[in-house]
């Protein structure tokens, strides 16, 4: 039996998700709503980075569909909002050289 260790698993994960944003036009609407869940609690620090990367997917393959849905995620209370201080300092750490 070989032992499978975390960093495969985080990537495997990672490519996954990746996957997901790419590839399934459908997942769109409900890939929005999470992925800008998961940007500020700090303890999915260690996705920001995948997050990320998947956010900046949609955008470049956005549908039709995706405006509505963006004006849909700016009104729910459970979503950051890009104005907000936390989002900025978020990515900022995100983007600082030692953060994965």
């Amino acid at each position: 039996m070989r032992v499978v260790f975390p960093a495969e698993v985080r990537g495997i994960c990672e490519k996954g998700l990746l996957l997901l944003t790419i590839t399934i036009p459908e997942m769109e609407h409900v890939l929005w709503p999470f992925l800008l869940k998961m940007i500020i609690p700090w303890a999915y620090t260690g996705a920001a980075a995948t997050v990320c990367r998947c956010i900046a997917e949609l955008c470049r393959y956005r549908s039709s569909h995706t405006n509505a849905m963006l004006s849909e995620c700016k009104a729910r209370v459970d979503i950051p909002k890009p104005e907000g201080t936390n989002m900025h300092s978020r990515l900022l750490h995100v983007h600082h050289p030692t953060a994965k």
